[in-house]
């Protein structure tokens, strides 16, 4: 846990202003962004769990999976 908080830590601070500002400044790719992040992609995990109809301990963890914005990819951009 210590090395991911590390590293993107080291990520973050790595990066200067403007490269952080300027794909913000982009309002239609950031609502698109947001929109796939927060709605779309709990709702499919939400979907998915209808479907399939694992246990409940496998639904709650995949839901919960699916509302965590980017988490299966954190790991990956720190690396």
């Amino acid at each position: 846990m210590l090395f991911v908080i590390t590293s993107m830590a080291r990520l973050g601070l790595s990066l200067t202003g403007s490269e952080i500002l300027t794909p913000l400044k982009n309002g239609r790719l950031v609502f698109r962004v947001l929109l796939a992040n927060f709605v779309l992609v709990p709702f499919l995990g939400f979907l998915l769990t209808r479907i399939v109809s694992p246990n409940q301990s496998l639904s709650t963890g995949l839901i919960l999976l699916a509302c965590a914005s980017g988490a299966p990819f954190s790991i990956e951009l720190v690396s």
